[in-house]
């Protein structure tokens, strides 16, 4: 998986788009310059009883996952194998939380490493969300925050468990 390139003011995504756009590989879609988690979610936005879909593509998250980029990485090492578990969880829930509230905002993958995980998200605002709920969990961390430079916008987090 590697970085993300941001996109030019002019290649923005669906920037031009006058219709609903349905993602084919989540059912995501779009209307309006904003992403709504289905076409029943945004029928229920509208208040409308008809939604006419008139393009289908690939939605800036799917597209990511394809093509094995991202915006937020956390790498998290030294994780005491007594944490493993609820670490998970707590990565797994507030991943689906911040879906809940902006369907594009998601963990594309949690992978173990040799020393812990590595967990890469569609945004970068979602992965230092994530490290500030870990170190609340978890008091006993150290992390380090670091940006690539623009245009990239890459967000890398270096959390490491201190075991007691």
């Amino acid at each position: 998986m590697s970085q993300r390139h941001r996109e030019t003011k002019h290649e923005q995504y669906l920037l031009e788009h006058k219709g609903v756009t349905k993602c084919p590989e989540c059912g995501n879609v779009h209307f309006k310059k904003r992403w709504y988690a289905s076409v029943d979610d945004l029928k229920e936005h509208l208040k409308e009883g008809e939604i006419s879909i008139t393009e289908t593509k690939l939605c800036r998250a799917c597209d990511m996952a394809k093509n094995h980029l991202f915006e937020g990485e956390l790498l998290l090492d030294e994780v005491p194998t007594r944490h493993r578990r609820e670490l998970l969880q707590l990565i797994e829930r507030f991943g689906k939380a911040a879906t809940k509230t902006d369907p594009q905002d998601r963990i594309i993958s949690a992978k173990e490493t040799d020393t812990g995980y590595r967990v890469c998200t569609t945004e970068n605002q979602l992965a230092d969300k994530i490290a500030k709920k870990i170190k609340d969990a978890f008091p006993d961390t150290e992390i380090a925050f670091s940006r690539s430079p623009k245009p990239d916008d890459v967000t890398r987090i270096h959390i490491t468990f201190h075991t007691t």
